[in-house]
Order: structure tokens, then C-alpha cells, then sequence
């Protein structure tokens, strides 16, 4: 899984450590690439360089998303096709709240950051 030729072999060897470190939580983590996949750990371990920062960032990472139900509610929304925002979980009280809305989990600029809208009073519902 490890994609040699896009990381150091510094980071190469990070991420060895952080998989050999975390292997339970990581199996029992949801499967998800941006969580458990090599790209997800990598962020960081560029975040944060130094392997006891990286293990202890990441193990608290997978730690909430189980303590939060994150991967339950991103279940819930991919079998349920709660494919928009109103219909996510408690969605209606967040686009209330939200100023911006995302236009689709997949939908990223060249750097990968998320397209959103202002609302100006405007209603994707």
C-alpha cells in the first residue's frame, strides 16, 4: 500500500512505524482510505514530523471518530443515500447554523480543499 516514489524514505519509514505501532487500532478502525490508507496517515506525519507526536495525534484521531460515531453517521448517510446535506443527520439544524455549504464530499480545488458557497439567503433545499 505504501507509495514509495510520492514520500521520503524518511516519511516511508514513519509510516512503517505508525502502522506497526497502531495495528489494532487501525484494524478496528473504519476502513476508509482517507482514515487508515497511507495518504490519511501521512498527513500526520507531515503535520507533526516526530514519531511519538504523529502516534499520539493519530491514536486520538481514531479514538474520537469511535467515541463520536463518525464512521457510524458516514454509514448511515452511504446506505441511507443521504446524499445531501439537509438529509445528513441533524442536518436541517446545521445548514441553519452553516454560512457556507460544501458542494459534494468529492468536490476539491487543485490544492484539495473543499468547494463551498456562501448562502447569501440562498437555499439548496
Amino acid at each position: 500500500m505504501t507509495e514509495c516514489n510520492r514520500w521520503s524514505t524518511h516519511e516511508t519509514e514513519l509510516l512503517a512505524q505508525v502502522r506497526s505501532t497502531l495495528a489494532t487500532e487501525i484494524a478496528e478502525a473504519g476502513q476508509y482510505a482517507e482514515v487508515v490508507g497511507d495518504r490519511g496517515i501521512m498527513r500526520f506525519i507531515r503535520g507533526h514530523g516526530e514519531l511519538d507526536k504523529i502516534i499520539t495525534m493519530y491514536r486520538n484521531y481514531l479514538k474520537w471518530r469511535k467515541e463520536s460515531g463518525a464512521d457510524e453517521i458516514r454509514e448511515r448517510i452511504r446506505i441511507e443515500n443521504l446524499n445531501k446535506p439537509s438529509l445528513f443527520p441533524n442536518g436541517e439544524g446545521f445548514l441553519e447554523m452553516s454560512e457556507q455549504i460544501i458542494v459534494a464530499a468529492d468536490a476539491t480545488d487543485l490544492e484539495g480543499n473543499l468547494i463551498t458557497f456562501e448562502t447569501f439567503d440562498f437555499s439548496p433545499r
